[in-house]
């Protein structure tokens, strides 16, 4: 091989976001699905760098509008955070039920999301208890009780994770927690 699977891997992630910062949204998705698939070979499907991977094409699909592809990686993402963490209580597990969870309720399947919601609320309440980071969750689970009833298109979430600092990245400045793809400013962590 020309490269290294690694190398190669962050390439591919760098010439994603370039795109997407130039606006080629085709060739950015298209790189972005590359780097997952190269992260995944040189590091393992069930990897913390393949979960990365998944969940930088997540907020990518989802920053573009396509919740499907968004959704198949997060869960791919939840999948490989989920074998990855020694502890099935960390928080990057935690983030990754949030992500699917606001997925599924933009797509509809309002059950679906409040168990992942849920999830997530366990996760944090292990670490950190009874505190800001429930009561997020506790608020959003909330608002999708209220929303769902009418189900009009304005009934959707921020997609990120509650109560963590935005981290930088090219797609944008809030976001699916630990990634990138932003919906309003600050909401969540970036990828």
């Amino acid at each position: 091989p020309v490269f290294h699977p690694c190398a190669a891997a962050t390439l591919l992630c760098g010439a994603a976001e370039l795109c997407h910062v130039y606006g080629h949204r085709e060739r950015a998705e298209q790189y972005g699905r590359l780097y997952a698939a190269m992260a995944k070979l040189a590091h393992g499907d069930g990897s913390a760098q393949a979960a990365d991977a998944y969940q930088f094409l997540s907020s990518m699909l989802a920053k573009h509008g396509d919740t499907v592809g968004a959704l198949h990686a997060a869960q791919r993402c939840l999948d490989a955070r989920q074998r990855s963490c020694p502890l099935r209580w960390e928080m990057p597990v935690g983030d990754a039920h949030w992500n699917v969870a606001l997925l599924q309720f933009e797509q509809g399947a309002f059950d679906d999301a409040l168990v992942n919601l849920g999830r997530a609320r366990m996760v944090a309440l292990r670490l950190y208890g009874e505190g800001e980071d429930t009561a997020r969750i506790d608020l959003a689970a909330g608002r999708r009780d209220a929303r769902s009833a009418d189900s009009g298109p304005e009934a959707s979430f921020v997609y990120g994770h509650p109560g963590r600092p935005a981290a930088g990245g090219a797609a944008g400045a809030g976001g699916i927690a630990g990634g990138s793809a932003a919906i309003e400013p600050n909401a969540g962590r970036c990828l």
